[in-house]
């Protein structure tokens, strides 16, 4: 069986996806990332197998429906107030409950995919992505699945589509699946956290030492790469000036003049309620005159600004 007969599981393929790249995209989300950045705006992706979701507002109700309560094995669905709930400490996340559920409010995190099922999804936009679009593989981390991206992408470009990946980093850039992904990769989105190890590591579980030198090695070793190297701007993380300067500084060590400035957004805490996962991040709005600063910074090492 070859690698693209074999399943990868995903959480999703977006089309018309507004996630960054030229042209019209469609996005697909890969499961599983090494991080845990506390911010993280995709939980759903974060381990590499499925996890029972349950969105209370499409609920219609235990008055009108039990169905998924007594399909439990393990007895973890449960009746509230006004829907069902999860009893988290109970659930295998196996499943059963959703097969039994009329309104969509429980589902899988993700499902297995072979690369020519995602293909034939994507192939449905192909004619408004022709024209310069193509596809964007996200996540969770796409390099936690080197082989499986790789494959992706291969299919892509006979299809005549553009390719892009976002990444976090942190992988073995050594390792040969690793190279065949990036050699099949367009454009690469790398993402700059912070400048310091250990305020790495506090905010997203490991240092940054290893995701540094493979920004540096990747725009050595691959120069036809395009990269755009990028920054999610987390007040009380990394918005002070001195971070931003060192960001700045070491994307310049690279030889880039354009860095992407991106702020937080509050769309995904339903998420962590959804997975019964704890939300332990206030998003703050960031004052428009420290923003106004964080620009002047890279401006002032030299770099180009792209704010979105």
């Amino acid at each position: 069986m070859s690698h693209e007969s074999t399943p990868l599981l995903i959480s999703g393929i977006q089309h018309f996806s507004p996630c960054p790249g030229h042209g019209l995209r469609t996005t697909i989300f890969f499961t599983g990332c090494p991080l845990r950045c506390f911010w993280c705006c995709n939980p759903e992706c974060r381990r590499n197998r499925p996890v029972l979701v349950c969105n209370t507002e499409k609920c219609i109700g235990p008055s009108v429906c039990r169905h998924c309560v007594g399909s439990c094995p393990q007895g973890a669905i449960y009746i509230g107030k006004k829907a069902i709930r999860v009893a988290r400490d109970l659930c295998t996340d196996c499943g059963e409950c959703v097969s039994r559920c009329p309104s969509g409010a429980l589902f899988m995190s993700a499902r297995a995919m072979t690369l020519e099922e995602i293909m034939e999804d994507v192939l449905k936009d192909k004619d408004y992505i022709m024209d310069g679009g193509g596809i964007t593989l996200s996540g969770g981390e796409p390099m936690m699945h080197p082989h499986k991206a790789a494959g992706l992408m291969r299919l892509a470009h006979e299809e005549g589509l553009h390719t892009a990946m976002e990444t976090c980093g942190f992988f073995d850039l050594d390792a040969p699946h690793t190279i065949a992904a990036l050699r099949e990769t367009d454009l690469l989105f790398f993402d700059i956290k912070h400048s310091d190890p250990l305020a790495h590591r506090r905010g997203t579980g490991v240092d940054n030492s290893r995701i540094l030198c493979n920004f540096q090695r990747i725009a050595e070793e691959f120069p036809g790469l395009e990269i755009n190297s990028r920054t999610l701007i987390v007040p009380g993380f990394n918005d002070d000036t001195v971070t931003m300067r060192n960001i700045a500084r070491i994307v310049k060590k690279t030889g880039s003049f354009v860095h992407i400035l991106e702020t937080c957004s509050t769309l995904c805490e339903d998420k962590y309620a959804q997975m019964g996962l704890p939300f332990g991040y206030s998003r703050r709005s960031l004052p428009q005159e420290k923003l106004e600063a964080i620009v002047d910074v890279f401006q002032e090492e030299g770099l180009s600004v792209e704010l979105r």
